[in-house]
C-alpha cells in the first residue's frame, strides 16, 4: 500500500489490526470472567435463567461482535500480505516462497552442533515475522506454524533421535523480557513450539512444550537493534532457569522466532546446561546473514 490523500494506509491497517488483537484480549477477558461470575454479566437477567445459558449468550454475543468488527475491519481498510502488502491475502504465493528453503548455521554448543531456520531475515520474511510479532497480525500464526512442522522434517531431527536413541524431547520456547510480553499481550513462540511438538509426537517422539525460561530484564530497547556485544552483555546473567521445571538429563529443543548474532541463544544454552540439560539443537523462522556461519540453502523436504 502507499500514501493517499495524506494518509499512510500501511500504518492505518497496522494500527487497525493491532486494534484487532486488543479487542480479541478483552473479549477473552471478558468470557473469563462470565465463567467465574456468570451473574455479574447479566445482572438484570432473571433469577430463573441458569448459569449455562447466560455463559452461551455471552460466548454468542462476544463471537458475533468479533465477526463484525473484522467484516467491517476488512472492507474499512481491506488487509494485504504482510510481506509485500498485495491487497486480499494474509501472505501471497511469492513471499510465503521465501519461507520454503531455510539455512543452517554452526551451533557448537547444541549436539547436533547446527540450528537451522526457514529463512533469510531479510526483505518480505523480515515484514511479515515484524507484523506477527510486533503488530499483532495473529492471522499469521497458522502459516509460521505449518513453516515450523515442515522445518522439523527439513532438519532430519526426528531421524537424529532415532540414531541416536533419544526417544523424548523438551520444546522450551525462547523467552521475551516482560516488557515485550506486556507490550505484546502474548508470548509468540509458545505457538511455533506447540507445533513443532504435536509434530514430533506424529512421529513417536514423547515431545511436550515447556517454558522453562525466563529473561529478567526489563528495558524498553529492542535487543534486535544491539550489536552482537551489546546483546551478549544484556543476556548475560539475566536469563534464569524457572524452579517448577526439572531439566536434569533432559533433551532440549529451542524455539524462537528470529536469531540474529546467537547471544540470545547461546546464554539459555549455557544456563541449560548448568541444570544438566542436553540441548540438542534450535529451530528458528528466520536467521539473519552472518558470512561463513551460514552453510548453502538448505531445500524443504
Amino acid at each position: 500500500m502507499t500514501e493517499s490523500f495524506g494518509i499512510n494506509v500501511s500504518a492505518l491497517a497496522k494500527l487497525a489490526r493491532s486494534v484487532h488483537g486488543d479487542c480479541l484480549v478483552q473479549c477473552r477477558h471478558a468470557g473469563e470472567q462470565c465463567r467465574s461470575s456468570p451473574e455479574s454479566a447479566f445482572t438484570s437477567a432473571p433469577a430463573l435463567i441458569p448459569a449455562m445459558t447466560l455463559h452461551a449468550r455471552r460466548a454468542s454475543l462476544a463471537l458475533s461482535a468479533r465477526c463484525l468488527y473484522r467484516e467491517l475491519l476488512d472492507i474499512l481498510i481491506p488487509r494485504g500480505c504482510a510481506g509485500c502488502e498485495l491487497p486480499d491475502c494474509v501472505i501471497c504465493p511469492r513471499c510465503a516462497a521465501a519461507f520454503r528453503y531455510g539455512s543452517i548455521r554452526a551451533f557448537p554448543p547444541a549436539r547436533m552442533e547446527r540450528s537451522f531456520s526457514c529463512a533469510l531475515y531479510r526483505g518480505p520474511v523480515r515484514a511479515a515475522i515484524l507484523s506477527w510479532k510486533d503488530h499483532r497480525d495473529e492471522e499469521l500464526t497458522n502459516f509460521f506454524s505449518q513453516r515450523m512442522i515442515h522445518l522439523v522434517y527439513a532438519s532430519s531431527l526426528v531421524d537424529w533421535c532415532y540414531k541416536h536413541g533419544i526417544y523424548a524431547l523438551c520444546i522450551v520456547p525462547m523467552p521475551s523480557s516482560p516488557y515485550a510480553i506486556m507490550k505484546r499481550g502474548r508470548t509468540q513462540t509458545l505457538a511455533l513450539a506447540q507445533a513443532v511438538a504435536e509434530t514430533l509426537q506424529r512421529e513417536g517422539i514423547d515431545a511436550h512444550v515447556q517454558s522453562a525460561l525466563r529473561l529478567n530484564f526489563s528495558t524498553t530497547k529492542a535487543i534486535r537493534t544491539a550489536d552482537a556485544k551489546g546483546r551478549m552483555q544484556r543476556v548475560h546473567g539475566n536469563v534464569a532457569v524457572k524452579r517448577a521445571h526439572g531439566l536434569n538429563n533432559r533433551h532440549v529443543v529451542l524455539v524462537d522466532d528470529i536469531i540474529t548474532t546467537g547471544s540470545t541463544i547461546r546464554a539459555c544454552t549455557k544456563m541449560l546446561s548448568a541444570h544438566q540439560a542436553h540441548v540438542v539443537t534450535a529451530l528458528t523462522l528466520a536467521s539473519t546473514p552472518c558470512g561463513p556461519g551460514l552453510d548453502a540453502a538448505m531445500h524443504e523436504r
